[in-house]
């Protein structure tokens, strides 16, 4: 979590056709919010997400951001964890 670049290569299977997806993150810090910005090459179509992660009245707090289907508005979730 040094904010250096990390790629990741995952090996799909999709209708029959074996592919590889790479996977490029980096990690950033707002205050006590962690931020991960991942970008992915699928088959030529680059898809941005991000997924930031910080407590909030002792709980975690998870919310990720994925692009919208069809080009469509940005789909955001937003998770509340609580310990015990």
């Amino acid at each position: 979590l040094d904010g250096s670049e990390s790629s990741n290569t995952r090996n799909v299977n999709m209708g029959g056709n074996s592919m590889s997806i790479v996977s490029k993150s980096k990690v950033t810090f707002d205050g006590a919010k962690m931020n991960i910005a991942t970008s992915t090459d699928m088959n030529g179509t680059p898809r941005e997400s991000t997924v930031s992660v910080w407590l909030e009245g002792g709980n975690m707090v998870v919310e990720s951001k994925a692009p919208g289907r069809n080009g469509g508005e940005p789909t955001v979730t937003k998770q509340t964890y609580k310990k015990g």
